[in-house]
């Protein structure tokens, strides 16, 4: 009898999972272990034709698909003639990219995007990217073949992207590169007029890279002068007494912003004689003699140090202004413009420092008869300082010219004499107003100190007299005792004290409430039994 064996059907492959994807291909992997593999897919919900790949390997990539489209896919383990049951699994294609992007700017923050449509694709993804970030999303799905992106910074090249979807499926972007109008310069200034010049300067765009500066005489054509990365222009070869208009453009990337535009007329004769007739900490008062040309004038002034020049006045008739808001202790450049129906004459200027701070915190230290040394704080717009000191009804006399120091010895003084101290910060040649005090020197101590009567209770002292005094103090001590008093006298009874006692008295000089050092003594006062015995003899 023969027996007839059925071969076993081979294992179904596992684990398909998608490797590749593209608008016209799928790549696939699975798991298996067959000899070979045959891959049939159709059109997913297609009941048409089916199209059969057949491979020895574990993946395959499936070609000539439709974009944009989903896909049945199955694989089955093939031994001999016998097959599997199917693997199967449903994947999109990508749609394709949409084309014709166009990219427009409007304005400095908005650009404007259009695309032509893509078949395969039934909405679209909107992405912008600056050239120094992340891409952004924008719009995550759209129906639409336009968008407006806002709120972007000018000056800045962006990288746009539009991707096709479909099915949640995303195709390739579209992309293109647009560069936002930089912002304009501000602040136009013409800081120098001559009869065929006109320096100009403006404050620079946080969005551009270079400028462009053009002048235009009144009824003439826009004519290029320069493109430059500076904020300042001198435009030379003009005509005089013309009036140009200077436009500045800001440049980034390529593109261009709307012009900073000014109008100026070259030159009328410049003022005269300009003079610094007040200096204080914040403010200059300048003059000058006035241009037979002019009918008005402007006051411009700048830190020597670096600073950018700063409009003080832009018209008067005056022919003195007070500049204000100024630096203490700065050294200032200060220019002065004739104008007359617009134009601007060349600058009549000087540098003039203003006042530093005056020092503070006056003190005065290791005080003697004939010389005191004074201290004060610093001033932190002084360089330097000068001292003088003055004595009741005599000129002001300087004890040092220019000191860094903030500490100073006056000598040769004469004691008992109230002396007017004075300091002065001093930076560009400039004093400050004096930190002054009033200070009396030390008198010279009483001598000849003596008791000249002693009783139980009480002591008579005396003294001579300190030609640099006015009064004298007087002062007796004990333990658990203290006594003070003042007097204009050479002697003084000390009462009110305890017998058998012994005191230290003391007596010092006094000048407009500043002391002597001390003169002292030592004595006590008499026993009562001593005074008993006396008595009884």
């Amino acid at each position: 009898m023969t027996i007839t064996t059925t071969p076993a059907e081979p294992d179904m492959p596992s684990n398909l999972r998608l490797i590749l994807r593209e608008t016209d291909r799928l790549g696939l992997e699975w798991t298996g272990t067959g000899d070979n593999y045959r891959v049939t897919y159709q059109p997913s919900g297609d009941t048409g034709t089916v199209s059969v790949s057949s491979t020895p390997n574990t993946t395959h990539t499936i070609g000539n698909l439709t974009a944009g489209t989903s896909y049945a896919v199955r694989v089955y383990s093939v031994s001999g003639y016998l097959q599997s049951a199917p693997l199967e699994g449903h994947w999109d294609t990508k749609p394709e990219a949409p084309t014709d992007l166009q990219l427009s700017t409007v304005g400095t923050d908005t650009l404007n995007v259009t695309w032509t449509a893509t078949s395969s694709a039934d909405f679209y993804r909107v992405t912008y990217e600056p050239s120094d970030g992340p891409e952004i999303e924008f719009v995550a799905s759209t129906t639409d073949t336009t968008h407006i992106i806002g709120n972007l910074s000018g000056g800045t090249l962006y990288t746009v992207r539009v991707y096709g979807i479909r099915n949640v499926v995303e195709g390739e972007p579209l992309q293109g590169d647009q560069t936002t109008d930089p912002e304009a310069p501000t602040n136009l200034e013409f800081f120098f007029v001559g009869t065929n010049i006109l320096d100009v300067a403006w404050t620079r765009s946080s969005s551009a890279d270079e400028y462009r500066v053009t002048y235009q005489a009144s009824g003439g054509n826009e004519t290029d002068h320069a493109v430059q990365t500076s904020n300042a222009r001198s435009i030379f070869g003009l005509s005089a007494g013309t009036l140009y208009t200077i436009r500045v453009y800001s440049l980034s990337n390529g593109a261009q912003s709307l012009p900073l535009e000014g109008h100026q007329r070259t030159n009328p004769e410049a003022p005269t004689n300009l003079r610094f007739i007040t200096v204080n900490t914040d403010s200059l008062d300048v003059s000058w003699n006035a241009s037979s040309s002019a009918d008005s004038y402007r006051v411009i002034f700048n830190s020597t140090s670096g600073g950018v020049d700063a409009v003080s006045v832009n018209s008067t008739s005056n022919t003195t202004h007070t500049i204000t808001s100024l630096l203490p202790g700065t050294l200032y450049t200060v220019r002065v413009y004739s104008l007359k129906a617009g134009s601007v004459s060349v600058s009549l200027q000087g540098d003039q420092g203003t006042k530093p701070e005056a020092p503070a915190n006056f003190r005065f230290s290791r005080l003697s008869t004939d010389r005191l040394v004074a201290e004060w704080n610093a001033s932190s717009s002084a360089d330097t300082y000068r001292v003088t000191y003055q004595a009741p009804g005599d000129p002001e006399v300087e004890s040092v010219a220019s000191t860094p120091s903030t500490t100073h010895t006056i000598g040769n003084l004469t004691a008992g004499t109230g002396y007017t101290v004075r300091v002065y910060g001093i930076r560009h040649g400039v004093e400050s107003d004096p930190l002054q005090r009033i200070h009396t020197i030390r008198p010279e101590a009483p001598t000849n100190l003596q008791i000249i009567t002693v009783n139980a209770d009480s002591l008579e002292v005396s003294w001579t007299a300190s030609s640099s005094a006015d009064s004298y103090e007087v002062t007796c001590l004990a333990s658990g005792f203290g006594y003070s008093t003042s007097t204009t006298h050479t002697s003084h009874t000390i009462e009110g004290l305890l017998p058998g006692t012994l005191y230290t008295v003391r007596v010092y000089s006094l000048k407009n409430g500043v002391e002597s050092d001390p003169k002292q003594i030592n004595h006590g006062t008499i026993q009562n039994d001593h005074i008993k015995k006396k008595q009884n003899q």
